[in-house]
């Protein structure tokens, strides 16, 4: 399964003479036929798996699902998938196909959550966090596990399922659990968020003692929530008012009347917005 929205080239493989099928069904606007998951057909030789293979894989264009049901049983399951709830019965779109999500999901999953998942699927294949590793998830004789590839095939299993005791129902959307949805935030915020634990550990020590991980989570998206409100999106700009919070030990700066001289240079266009802290942090100096 590749994510059409995750690089252009996987819009011109499914348009061409490769055997693929959207996952969205209707007449869609080209724009959205173009960034819709898509199911294709994997054959060893053809050039769009080479493709795929050299291109795609380490970058989260989608996953390998191996089945012997027909093609149109498959692709009735995988789209049951599409939509799942929360236990507050809110309905949410799962991009199960983006492989960041999936390694994820998975091991969090129950017995019965795991049969209701796979359904006609034997087994799932989705790349690693490290270069050359990968994940396999499969059914075995008596439940499900979870073996974990390196770059030389040595393969160490990382987990194990008893078979469902009460499988849930097949139709109907999958629930996802409060916890599961929480773990399933957005990837590349959540390996952003890795990189600033770790920074923060080295550089603010003492403020990662008071924080601890769970607290310099939380403070990452306040940050890029104050980023954003200043139309400073990038990781480079949000790591500036996240170390802007951490020197000026306040991590509600932003709302105190007597700093409109900050939150004026915030809103300065003229003022790349990588070097907005550096400005304040002058200007803070220059004052004192």
């Amino acid at each position: 399964m590749l994510d059409g929205a995750r690089d252009p080239r996987v819009a011109r493989l499914h348009t061409g003479s490769t055997p693929s099928w959207c996952l969205y069904r209707g007449n869609l606007p080209p724009a959205l036929a173009d960034a819709a998951p898509h199911l294709f057909h994997l054959r060893a030789g053809h050039d769009y798996a080479d493709i795929f293979f050299r291109v795609g894989w380490r970058n989260a264009w989608g996953i390998l699902v191996a089945s012997d049901a027909e093609q149109p049983l498959l692709y009735r399951h995988l789209r049951t998938l599409l939509r799942v709830r929360s236990e507050e019965r809110k309905s949410l779109v799962f991009r199960y196909y983006d492989p960041r999500i999936l390694r994820e999901y998975l091991p969090s999953c129950t017995p019965e959550e795991m049969d209701r998942f796979f359904g006609p699927i034997s087994s799932a294949v989705v790349e690693g966090e490290d270069e050359g590793d990968f994940h396999l998830f499969r059914r075995t004789g008596d439940g499900f596990e979870h073996l974990r590839v390196g770059p030389q095939g040595s393969a160490a299993q990382v987990q194990t399922w008893a078979p469902a005791v009460q499988p849930l129902a097949a139709h109907g959307p999958m629930v996802l659990r409060t916890a599961q949805l929480e773990a399933l935030a957005d990837p590349a915020l959540r390996e952003y968020q890795e990189r600033m634990i770790a920074w923060i550990a080295k550089e603010f020590p003492d403020d990662f003692q008071r924080l601890r991980e769970k607290g310099v989570r939380r403070l990452v998206l306040k940050a890029k929530q104050i980023a954003a409100g200043y139309g400073m999106v990038t990781n480079v700009e949000v790591t500036s008012v996240l170390s802007l919070m951490l020197v000026l030990h306040d991590e509600d700066f932003e709302t105190r009347e007597v700093n409109e001289w900050m939150r004026s240079i915030l809103r300065n266009g003229s003022i790349p917005g990588a070097q907005k802290a550096r400005f304040i942090l002058r200007q803070r100096l220059d004052s004192i």
